[in-house]
């Protein structure tokens, strides 16, 4: 009988033993990372009863964590940032004050990431 699938089980098995996700085992098994190609893995990977528990995605998780990012890598548009975001990181570092830039009235400290208007 023909194997059904594009990978053997040693292929399956040293891919979730060397990966994070099943993200990350489908990419690895050249398999297309979208729709049903997680429930036909998640059940192959039942039926050979292999361990996935340390399959926790947090790998990607870190590396795009945008708290760790500096104010550097907003300022230079090296990364995306919406305005309202950019305002409360800056207000955060002490880069600008929180203060009406047209009157230069203090704003409430609930509103300093949001225009005031007067």
């Amino acid at each position: 009988m023909k194997n059904r699938y594009t990978y053997t089980e040693e292929e399956l098995r040293t891919a979730i033993a060397t990966s994070v996700s099943l993200h990350e085992v489908l990419k690895k098994l050249n398999l297309c990372a979208e729709g049903g190609a997680y429930a036909s893995i998640r059940k192959r990977i039942t039926s050979l009863n292999i361990e996935t528990s340390h399959l926790t995605g947090t790998h990607y998780i870190k590396q795009t964590d945008k708290s760790e990012r500096s104010i550097e890598d907003y300022l230079s548009n090296k990364f995306r940032i919406d305005s309202c975001s950019l305002k409360k990181k800056l207000l955060k570092l002490g880069m600008i004050k929180a203060q009406c830039d047209d009157c230069k009235r203090v704003v409430r400290k609930a509103d300093s990431a949001r225009t005031t208007s007067h």
